[in-house]
């Protein structure tokens, strides 16, 4: 396999030519899978995984390490609203006590929202939507330990002004089901929104 030739032996062919080449680079690779029990069943080449494990970094889910949460907010934040800017306490609150399942990319995807939704304001206060998004629920996990999740009631997602819905989706290269889960709203809702600011999406793309 010349995947394996090319970790062990750092040697490559190219492809139509016998001559064999050296290289001298180095690999990371990263998987949120567990890799022990991926070789166990037979899911991921054993070979392979010795060949790729020369220094392991387990790097804790975000809700193990709730301390980095202000200052990665702030940072995505700033990265985001190209200047320093502030949370209020009461979103940051919201943020320490979520449970992020889909780690900073979940949070990345908040923070753009929150700021799409207050542009310019500086303490960003805490919206309607947010406790719906990263509330605390009342129920209760196995265990007996808090669940987090949406509260029962929905919230109206307010509506970003066109030049913001035009930027989002240069962004996104004109991908509108990628622009509904950031502003958590529906594709219809957005469609509606486009016809609102003449916005072809299709034009972005």
């Amino acid at each position: 396999m010349a995947l394996l030739r090319l970790l062990q032996e750092k040697e490559v062919r190219a492809v139509g030519s016998d001559a064999v080449r050296t290289v001298d680079v180095r690999f990371v690779a990263a998987t949120w899978r567990d890799l022990d029990q991926a070789v166990a069943s037979g899911g991921f080449r054993r070979d392979l995984a010795a060949r790729l494990r020369r220094w392991t970094v387990r790097l804790p889910s975000l809700r193990e390490r709730r301390e980095d949460i202000p200052r990665l907010a702030a940072h995505l934040a700033a990265r985001h609203a190209g200047g320093d800017v502030t949370l209020s306490r009461a979103v940051m609150l919201r943020l320490l006590l979520h449970r992020w399942p889909d780690n900073v990319r979940e949070l990345e995807a908040v923070i753009e929202r929150l700021l799409v939704t207050a542009p310019g304001r500086s303490p960003v206060p805490e919206p309607s939507w947010l406790a719906d998004t990263v509330g605390v629920g009342h129920r209760s996990a196995p265990g007996g330990s808090p669940a987090f999740g949406p509260s029962p009631a929905a919230s109206t997602p307010e509506r970003p002004d066109g030049p913001t819905l035009r930027r989002l989706l240069g962004e996104l290269g004109g991908n509108v089901q990628e622009l509904s889960t950031r502003l958590g709203v529906s594709r219809n809702t957005l469609y509606k929104w486009f016809r609102k600011h003449e916005i072809d999406p299709a034009g972005f793309r």
